[in-house]
């Protein structure tokens, strides 16, 4: 694909058939090799890195060793999947979607180099505001990247409770940070959480994409990874485009710098509350049907249920925690976490998740369900048939049994919804070939699928794109996409 040859030929992914077999396991060569061949492949030589250039003897030895164990690997991988039970993901999702992953790297996505030189200026500039208000209050000038400085700053100059203590001395952590801003004693550690997301921003991002900018293409070429996480979620490295934030302000500025091809737009289409809607699936019910039914906000209908008051009544709060507890049981989420995450006792966070399951009592008769299958079978299963093994499912030890517990429950879930999108890509990227248009596919982040369109295409890529997404999969609940258009990635929501 790289030099412009698409392969047609029938090909076997060693690396993909052992990631559905193990995916908790690392998916390289010599792993697989010392799991199925029983041996440890002969290191290359440090410092080899050209294969076509000369090679000594013990060079070739090594590679010829190599190539003889992929050989000897391929009909007992293939053999395994059948055997597990796990070949319908390989040959119906995996394989074909390497060739669209493929072609999403080569075609890459264009940066705008001199945006980013100017949000450098600007983020600077925020930085050195910090600096000085928190000189104000301080009154002497401390190194804000120093953890010991800024302990000695927190606790001791300006007496702020301590809230954990580490071997080294003050847990200054985002987690503690946020603790001392929610008692509103000062605002030095608002400061100090700002400081370090414009300093993380600055050097993962802002001074580090345009660096990995091709000189020949002007575009970023992402690497997409399909074996890295066990849910099947895909992932993507140098640089990875997955996490790029999007929950503060300055976070989201990051997208303005994503830009289309000259003369195109960017389309982005993206799942509406996908795991929810499997959920209702796969529970079947009858309250999280109706809302999803009759286009209801989830969150909001969930408040309402939860806290027993009419939908027009539910405050944003209310629909905070509810999207909070919506989410977080899905996830496997135990009343401390609840308590954790929403900042209230933990009694009230287990009378939370009482009321939740008295009223959508099918849910927690599906997820107690998912966590017997799994103690039965050993694993865990999406709708397409890929596994996740559990082996501590049966643990005596508690904790270790309560962590495959929530894996048991996440993983059906998260995997689907997974599936799905990788069904969608393949699908759409027939489309657009059976149709010759020239738009391209560029990116996926999640349940967001990113295209570089041209404007004459960009009614008829809307509705493709829709009906490939929705269409995807049959399910008692509608799929829902929401799409939109602009001139970079920012104004695409």
């Amino acid at each position: 694909m790289l030099v412009g040859i698409t392969p047609t030929f029938n090909y076997f992914d060693l690396a993909q058939a052992h990631f559905i077999l193990n995916p908790e396991y690392r998916h390289d060569v010599d792993t697989i090799v010392e799991e199925f061949l029983g041996y440890k492949l002969t290191p290359i030589p440090k410092g080899q890195t050209d294969l076509f250039g000369q090679q000594s003897d013990q060079e070739l030895k090594t590679l010829g060793e190599k190539a003889e164990a992929i050989l000897k690997l391929q009909p007992i991988l293939q053999s395994k999947l059948k055997e597990v039970d796990v070949e319908r993901p390989y040959v119906e999702l995996d394989i074909p979607l390497i060739k669209v992953l493929a072609a999403m790297e080569l075609e890459g996505v264009y940066l705008n180099v001199a945006f980013y030189k100017e949000l450098e200026i600007e983020f600077t500039k925020q930085i050195e505001e910090i600096e000085a208000e928190v000189l104000k209050v301080s009154g002497d000038k401390i190194n804000l990247r120093s953890p010991k400085q800024v302990g000695e700053l927190l606790f001791e100059k300006l007496q702020l409770p301590v809230i954990r203590k580490t071997k080294t001395g003050y847990s200054t952590d985002a987690e503690v940070l946020s603790e001392l801003v929610a008692m509103k004693l000062s605002p030095i550690p608002e400061f100090l959480l700002k400081y370090r997301e414009i300093e993380k921003l600055l050097s993962t991002y802002v001074k580090a994409l345009p660096l990995m900018v091709n000189p020949k293409t002007h575009k970023i070429h992402t690497h997409f990874q399909p074996s890295n996480a066990a849910t099947g979620r895909l992932s993507s490295d140098n640089p990875n485009l997955q996490n790029i934030p999007v929950r503060t302000e300055n976070g989201r500025k990051l997208r303005r710098g994503f830009i289309p091809s000259p003369g195109r737009v960017l389309l982005s289409a993206d799942y509406s509350q996908v795991e929810l809607r499997l959920l209702a699936h796969f529970s079947q019910d009858k309250n999280m049907l109706d809302a999803f039914k009759h286009d209801r906000d989830i969150h909001k209908q969930t408040a309402a249920e939860i806290f027993d008051v009419p939908l027009d009544q539910v405050t944003k709060e209310m629909r905070n925690s509810a999207k909070a507890i919506n989410f977080g049981l899905m996830y496997g989420q135990t009343s401390f976490g609840l308590s954790q995450a929403l900042h209230i006792s933990q009694g009230e966070a287990k009378k939370y998740i009482t009321n939740y399951f008295h009223k959508f009592s099918s849910v927690k008769s599906y997820l107690d369900s998912l966590k017997e299958s799994a103690e039965q079978s050993g694993y865990a299963i999406t709708l397409f048939g890929r596994k996740r093994f559990l082996p501590d499912i049966k643990s005596t030890n508690r904790q270790v049994k309560a962590m495959a517990e929530r894996v048991a429950i996440n993983s059906p879930i998260q995997g689907t919804a997974a599936d799905i999108i990788k069904l969608a890509m393949i699908n759409i990227q027939r489309k657009l070939k059976e149709e010759n248009l020239q738009s391209k596919m560029i990116l996926q982040v999640h349940d967001e699928l990113i295209f570089d369109v041209v404007p004459d295409e960009l009614d008829q890529m809307k509705r493709l794109v829709r009906e490939q997404m929705e269409g995807a999969v049959s399910l008692t609940t509608v799929l829902k996409v929401e799409i939109s258009s602009g001139n970079n990635w920012y104004d695409l929501k």
